[in-house]
């Protein structure tokens, strides 16, 4: 209901599940992709190897109303809790002039500041000297005071940036006292709107933006 409302071209999913005993055994991405009415999506499966065999499923995901060309995942992996990673495609929207657009769904380590730069550092390779404008969505897991660590890398390497930093909060969803999901563009992008939802659809609140030519 809340992406059939706000009925976003793009969504990122994070903590996305596929088949899972933990979850009733259904994709939830292909699921939600159906209910809400997304003609395509694709899910990264960066769970560990072994939990695979205690039947669990997680990583992240994209839906889109635009086709998704080269999907790709990658799987972090810096240890062996580590199950996290990110999907990426690439869009030609129309209301950006139809150029080429790379958009990220990424989800960061909760618990150790050395693994999320490592994982940062990921991406960064993943990327560097592309010459496509990019968006990366997603939970990373640190506030605006630790982007010295990871954001910052994101910015220096990357030319990426958020929204203003004195955006709402995100979580928890049930009483948000820090900014942990955000929405970082590239240069020849800007902002023409951003919001945090208030629905609780999640232990984080969602958030929106609005992307237009610079």
């Amino acid at each position: 209901d809340l992406i059939g409302r706000e009925a976003p071209h793009v969504v990122a999913l994070q903590g996305a599940d596929g088949p899972s005993s933990w979850s009733g055994k259904i994709d939830h991405v292909e699921t939600i992709s159906g209910l809400a009415g997304y003609e395509h999506s694709f899910r990264g499966e960066h769970s560990h190897p072994s939990l695979g065999r205690l039947d669990l499923s997680y990583g992240t995901a994209l839906l889109s109303r635009l086709p998704l060309h080269a999907p790709r995942s990658l799987a972090f992996q810096q240890s062996w809790r580590d199950s996290k990673g990110f999907v990426a495609a690439t869009i030609h929207p129309e209301a950006l002039g139809g150029e080429s657009l790379d958009v990220v769904s990424i989800h960061l380590d909760f618990l150790a500041d050395r693994v999320r730069r490592r994982q940062v550092e990921q991406l960064v390779e993943t990327f560097r000297g592309h010459s496509q404008h990019l968006i990366v969505m997603g939970d990373f897991n640190c506030a605006w005071s630790e982007r010295r660590a990871s954001l910052d890398l994101l910015h220096r390497e990357l030319r990426l940036r958020p929204f203003a930093e004195l955006a709402s909060p995100t979580y928890p969803a049930w009483r948000p006292l820090v900014r942990l999901d955000w929405i970082l563009i590239s240069e020849g992008r800007d902002w023409s709107g951003y919001a945090t939802l208030r629905d609780r659809v999640s232990d984080h609140l969602g958030i929106v933006a609005e992307i237009r030519r610079r």
